[in-house]
């Protein structure tokens, strides 16, 4: 096992009892009245990465949709908690529908460069990515507006 995955499952490990708490108290609690923005940001982030974990093989295919497809992506890669993405054309892209997704951020660097903050699980998701078929028609895949 590589030190990404030891990390990843380290991640895993660390977030999954804190998640189920932070998912209900999200879902049950204004939580802007009693935390400051800061940590009001991290619990959204935290319930948004409950998304991102359901179906990481959708979010890559959802992702890969939002990002212009095959066409549009020329490197994906993945470090310890965001996809880091080479792109043809940066200005097509929308943070907002990717932050639809689940992502917790997107971060541009430079003019070709992305990178999406989705957590531990990025690995899994850029392997997901790099395993749809530049032939696959993504069309048929649903992506909230």
């Amino acid at each position: 096992m590589n030190i990404f995955g030891y990390l990843q499952k380290l991640g895993k490990a660390l977030m999954q009892p804190f998640a189920g708490k932070v998912k209900k108290s999200a879902a049950t609690e204004d939580l802007s009245a009693t935390q400051s923005p800061g940590q009001t940001q991290q619990v959204a982030a935290a319930v948004s990465q409950e998304t991102v974990k359901k179906d990481t093989a959708l979010f890559a295919r959802q992702c890969l949709k939002v990002l212009g497809g095959h066409q549009n992506v020329t490197q994906i890669d993945a470090c310890v908690t965001r996809l880091r993405l080479t792109l043809k054309d940066t200005a097509s892209v929308s943070d907002d529908r990717i932050k639809a997704l689940g992502a917790a951020a997107v971060v541009r660097v430079g003019d070709k460069n992305l990178q999406i903050v989705v957590g531990p699980q990025a690995e899994i998701i850029a392997d997901e990515m790099k395993k749809i078929p530049v032939t696959d028609d993504l069309a048929n895949v649903e992506v909230s507006a």
